[in-house]
């Protein structure tokens, strides 16, 4: 069963609304996801979201140890201006309150380009979750005009580095040293 997870119309692009059916392993119930852009109103809910990530998973989105985020990050990351950051949400169908299964952001990173970041709730991962958001993100990064989208990552977080480099565009992957690895995806702008 294929539902529709949100492209915002003010993209000026009719692109069909996307999403997939997922299993949710925690709960073992058959469960839909919605891909819509960050509210303000979400500061409760992705809280949550990063506080019930496991240890391991906030250490690999983070970059070192979190117990998630505080009121401040979480009314940052609520509240992109849509013309030069954005990010993204992965809400279960159905849930109430509303229940967020997958968080991405884009912030401006040099001239034309954005860093992204992202992470998935553990018993939603491998599931499509990751790339959807990541399918939102590109979207929205060329219709505004930037040239390419960059992370960081641990050098050992095959997850995100199998994720990023399956987005449908090049990924140069970079040794960074300290373990890391930097990932350079170029945008349709950058290629024309």
């Amino acid at each position: 069963m294929v539902i529709q997870a949100p492209i915002p119309p003010s993209y000026g692009r009719s692109v069909a609304e996307r999403s997939a059916a997922i299993v949710d392993r925690t709960l073992g119930a058959r469960s839909t996801f919605t891909i819509r852009p960050v509210r303000a109103t979400d500061r409760r809910a992705l809280s949550d979201f990063y506080a019930g990530l496991s240890p391991a998973s906030r250490y690999m989105r983070f970059m070192g140890f979190s117990a998630g985020i505080d009121e401040l990050r979480a009314r940052t990351f609520c509240t992109p201006d849509h013309v030069h950051e954005e990010g993204f949400v992965a809400v279960l169908d159905k849930a109430s309150p509303e229940q967020i299964v997958g968080h991405l952001c884009l912030q401006p990173y040099g001239t034309r380009k954005l860093e992204l970041a992202v992470a998935v709730g553990d018993g939603f991962q491998g599931q499509g979750i990751g790339r959807q958001l990541i399918t939102a993100a590109i979207s929205w990064a060329e219709h505004q005009g930037y040239e390419a989208i960059a992370a960081t990552a641990f050098a050992d977080n095959w997850r995100v580095l199998r994720l990023l480099s399956s987005a449908g565009h090049p990924a140069h992957v970079i040794p960074a040293g300290g373990g890391t690895v930097d990932v350079l995806i170029p945008l349709r702008a950058a290629l024309d």
